[in-house]
This record gives C-alpha cells, structure tokens and sequence, in this order.
C-alpha cells in the first residue's frame, strides 16, 4: 500500500492499494477500482445510510486490520467503507 501523508500529520491521508489486475474483489471483472472511505464508526455510518434507503452490505467479518461494508454507486462502482482496527490508528 501506498499512503500520501498531510504535511501537519502522520496520519496516512490517501492510501492507495494496487490490486492484481485480474482481481475479482470490485465484484465485477470490468470494475478495476474502488473509492473507500475511513470511518470511526461503521455501524452508524451503515445506519445512517440504511436510514436514507441506501443498500449497504456490511461484511459480517473482522479483520486483522478492521471491518468493512460495502455499496454501489448509481452507475454500479463499489464504494467501500473501513472502519480500522484501532491499534492500526495508533500505531
């Protein structure tokens, strides 16, 4: 991964992750990218949405590095949102 840091901060502000290009995790094999948006807390981003009549999938796993959930954009792209693993926020 790849990650543009803000100049006031060691945060990482714009990762950047590179994906095999015959990966199938856009879940279309013509979709060769993806936006995902850090959240602190994804349970209510997912409400929020679900409250404005937006189907999201939330992945009902926990990662090493956090959770996840998942929606498509009018024309079918995947936006997906994270919600990191603290000690990741930390560290």
């Amino acid at each position: 991964m790849i990650t543009a840091q803000h100049h006031e901060s060691s945060t990482p502000e714009l990762p950047f992750a590179p994906f095999p290009s015959d990966t199938d995790y856009f879940g279309n094999p013509s979709q060769a990218w993806m936006i995902n948006f850090r959240v602190a807390n994804l349970d209510r981003m997912v409400a929020q949405l679900r409250a404005k009549g937006i189907e999201v999938t939330l992945d009902p796993e926990i990662y090493p590095n956090g959770r996840f959930a998942r929606l498509s954009d009018p024309e079918g792209n995947p936006i997906e949102f994270w919600e990191a693993t603290r000690w990741l926020l930390v560290g």
